[in-house]
């Protein structure tokens, strides 16, 4: 029995084998489309990383104090709590740019950057060294040994500052990659030559950190804070730094269009396996009536869902990795990032190919049950019979959905306590979710009243064979619900993220503006190392062309002394207090007031500005002051009184995560030179805008001044606008491939189900065309059909794809913006592919009304 049931299961899949290969075909898209998403992201993050190792070695983390706090310094004690910290594996040292500290006006030690090293094994890594440096040995960088015109082992001598020339001997030379303003220019001496040359303790202000594996960042990071020194400038090393994080985000995009693909292909299978089902009704009831279990009936079904299943992940899964092997390098390139060869992560793919065989198989086990359940009596019953209504259960889980959708919505939208900005965001995500889920889960319960109201549309311009195309659309309503189904999933994914993306765009670009201010923004890469000092401002300035020059120091820390909290938010108090500190601190940026006012980006007030503040309202309620309230201030020992002269909703530059930042006049003397002179400040940036008419010229000369530095890098409004849309078009180019082979995937199931519904009733359109109708008329059928399914599906899912956009947009507090083109473009491609699409039902109905009415109506 078992045998022979095996057979005639085979057969039965055979029979219908042209179905099967189109159920192979959706699912291999879907996990195709997933796997190579996967494998493009994996060779990534590995050509990434390989970066990262080529340029700082293990580094995880560089420390140090900025530059003008010369009384800070690294010592033995802060290394040895460095080393005991949990997560650190080993650290190095070094003493970035020593002539910084040793001033020496010679024209050849401005072009180069001499730094003193340890021997430790990170340093050596880091810096790229094939072996420790002995005392009378330097490692010069390619540009360097170039000009000197010396190889490995080459005596070069070399100035030092305040102490002449020394001969060196040549142990290492090192490739530095050509950045914006040319090769650099570096030279490393060990740190025992330094303390011969200057007689004092080699004492680094740079400490690199190199993290276990797998251990958080973040937690070391804090850990350096709160059990090393709180004034400690930590940078993570990550190189290119905006492409990993594109990256990261694009990777989060990638599995949810591979996700979704998958489920399209998944519900393609189903409405198949349904179709199956319902064709095989009556052999399966004979098997019934003759013996066989309702396992065996199961297994019948699970066979066949067992080769779709397999054949599309083996087939998904080269398909896939093959695309992926072909797309990695002109990928890298699209993504700005030098391709490294092609990496392909094999376990990841292997899991997600898994993931999608294991989902495409519990969903056949849907139809498997349904089929288990026919019984021997429907032998003697209507074959043909459909359940009209949904269950009991569905519409309870229906309704749930509703409701739950509904309170989620309310509390993640009128939900106002403190800190609850985490809790709306994701109120507001689960709702809309749960939203647009039961939209989807009641299209059976729906779809019946709105095809009657189409058929009265249709009566009046097609007449009795449309409404009959539609009518029998209403008799097949579960069919035509999860053909819909399928259909909106494509427009939902695409105009949900779509619309967030243009949203995000504009508003980013927005902020961007405010942010940056001003046409030109200069930065020094070095952060903890850096020599950006305040009075290259000065130097700028005297550029022909530049209207005015804003230098921005890096966000500092003073304690707040005398203070009345009786008015201060208390939970927002105790969340700044740390835990090693007494006393509040205030986090400032040193801007020029007067400038800032002038340009209208802070309201004008009167009076001495270097004692005068101003903060953020947010800021400003959460401390409990107001206009005109002074606070007292200590830096290092010293107090200075600043009053509170502006408080506004956003203050210029500062993001409006950070609100609790303000701005102070660099003419403070307390907060802004603790330790020298103002001249030895270092900044984080200098905003620069040039004259009207005269931005050419002045990039021209910021292009001559950054070639005598090459850690300093030059940013262009316009430039970073552009990087920004280039991201949100890398993310629309593959949403939109993506969202294609969903749609086409849906599009392939619908006309199939179209198919096997004439091909089910044969007998009944066999009739009809003996009694009127033509084989004409029966294409017509076929395509009012198409039609139909094809316009429902796309007006659901472009009304779900921008009710969930809103929603998500809304829940980062963004004004959501409507983009006519994309929608434009998403309805031409819709339907160039519905076109496509409809190839395979018009052939049917083409061939069905050529066959023999005789043939027909003895076939069941």
């Amino acid at each position: 029995m078992n045998n022979g049931l095996t057979r005639l299961s085979f057969r039965m899949i055979w029979a219908k084998k042209k179905r099967l290969l189109l159920s192979s075909l959706g699912a291999t898209f879907g996990i195709a489309l997933l796997v190579s998403l996967i494998a493009l992201y994996g060779n990534l993050t590995y050509t990434l990383e390989m970066q990262k190792y080529e340029k700082f070695g293990p580094t995880d983390l560089m420390v140090g104090y900025r530059g003008y706090k010369s009384d800070k310094v690294v010592t033995d004690e802060h290394i040895m709590k460095l080393n005991n910290i949990t997560g650190i594996e080993k650290t190095g040292q070094a003493l970035i740019n020593f002539p910084l500290d040793f001033p020496d006006n010679r024209v050849e030690l401005k072009k180069m950057m001499l730094s003193a090293i340890d021997d430790s094994k990170l340093t050596l890594e880091h810096f790229r060294l094939n072996s420790r440096l002995a005392k009378e040995e330097v490692a010069l960088s390619s540009a360097l040994a170039s000009r000197f015109k010396v190889q490995v082992n080459d005596v070069i001598t070399l100035p030092m500052p305040q102490r002449g020339e020394v001969e060196l001997r040549v142990s290492n030379i090192i490739d530095f990659p050509v950045g914006e303003s040319g090769a650099p220019e570096f030279a490393y001496i060990s740190a025992d030559k330094f303390s011969e040359l200057y007689g004092m303790k080699f004492t680094p202000n740079l400490v690199l950190v190199d993290i276990k594996q797998d251990y958080d960042k973040n937690k070391v990071i804090s850990a350096i804070k709160n059990l090393v020194d709180s004034d400690l400038e930590i940078d993570k090393v990550e190189p290119l730094e905006e492409e990993k994080k594109n990256i990261e985000s694009l990777k989060v995009l990638s599995y949810a269009i591979g996700m979704m693909a998958i489920l399209a292909g998944a519900m393609f299978v189903l409405s198949n396996f349904l179709l199956s089902i319902r064709e095989r009704y009556q052999e399966l009831a004979t098997l019934r009536a003759v013996g066989a279990s309702k396992f065996q009936i199961y297994g019948i079904v699970l066979r066949e869902a067992s080769i779709i299943a397999c054949s599309a992940t083996i087939f998904g899964y080269l398909v896939g990795t093959i695309a992926a092997s072909v797309l990695s390098s002109g990928v890298n390139k699209w993504m700005g990032i030098d391709s490294r060869g092609f990496f392909v992560p094999w376990f990841e793919c292997a899991l997600a190919a898994f993931a999608g065989c294991l989902f495409i198989f519990l969903i056949a086990l849907f139809p498997a049950r349904r089929a288990a359940k026919v019984h021997p009596i429907a032998l003697v019953r209507d074959s043909k019979k459909q359940q009209t209504e949904i269950s009991k259960r569905m519409k309870a889980v229906i309704l749930l959905c509703i409701c739950l959708s509904i309170v989620l919505l309310l509390v993640g939208f009128t939900f106002t306590a403190p800190d609850s900005d985490g809790v709306n965001i994701l109120c507001k995500f689960a709702g809309g979710l749960l939203a647009t889920t039961s939209i989807f889960l009641s299209i059976s319960f729906w779809v019946k009243a709105i095809l009657n109201m189409v058929s009265r549309l249709v009566q009046r311009a097609g007449g009795s064979v449309s409404i009959l195309a539609i009518k029998n659309l209403i008799a097949e309503r579960k069919q035509s619900g999860l053909t819909i189904f399928v259909l909106a999933l494509a427009p939902t994914l695409f105009l949900s993220i779509s619309g967030f993306m243009s949203s995000y765009q504009v508003n980013l670009e927005a902020q961007l503006k405010e942010q940056f201010l001003t046409e030109f923004r200069m930065k020094n890469i070095l952060e903890t190392s850096s020599d950006l000092h305040y009075n290259f401002a000065h130097e700028i300035e005297k550029i022909p062309g530049v209207s005015f020059v804003i230098p921005v120091s890096y966000v500092e820390r003073a304690k707040i002394k005398d203070f009345d909290y009786s008015q201060t938010n208390q939970k927002w108090l105790q969340s700044k207090q740390q835990s090693t500190e007494s006393e509040m601190r205030i986090e400032y940026k040193l801007v020029d007031l007067k400038k800032m006012m002038n340009q209208g980006w802070l309201p004008k007030v009167s009076g001495d500005l270097t004692n005068q503040i101003f903060v953020t309202k947010e800021y400003a309620n959460n401390l409990g002051i107001k206009s005109g309230d002074t606070l007292t201030v200590e830096r290092e020992g010293r107090n200075a009184q600043l009053m509170v002269a502006g408080i506004v909703d956003r203050l210029p530059m500062i993001p409006a995560e950070f609100s609790d930042v303000i701005l102070v006049d660099w003419g403070q003397n307390v907060v802004n030179k603790p330790y020298s002179s103002q001249g030895d400040l270092v900044v984080e940036s200098i905003l620069i805008q040039p004259e009207v008419g005269r931005k050419e010229a002045v990039a021209e000369h910021m292009k001559q001044l950054l070639s005598q530095n090459q850690d300093l890098r030059f940013v262009h409004f316009d430039e970073a606008v552009e990087e920004i849309r280039k991201q949100v078009w890398q993310r629309m180019a593959i949403l939109t491939v993506a969202t294609g082979i969903i749609w086409l995937v849906g599009l392939l199931g619908g006309m199939t189900t179209l198919s096997a519904n004439f091909l089910a009733k044969r007998r009944e359109y066999a009739i009809l065309r003996a009694i009127a109708i033509t084989p004409r008329q029966l294409t017509k059928i076929v395509l009012i059909q198409g039609c139909t399914l094809g316009i429902m599906s796309f007006m659901l899912g472009s009304f779900l794809g921008y009710f969930l956009g809103f929603i998500f947009v809304k829940s980062f507090q963004l004004d959501f913006i409507i983009s006519w083109d994309v929608m434009t473009g998403l309805l031409f491609g819709s339907f160039m592919l519905f076109l496509l699409a409809l190839i395979q039902p018009w052939r049917f109905s083409v061939k069905l009304g050529k066959e023999k009415i005789t043939k027909a109506l003895f076939l069941e």
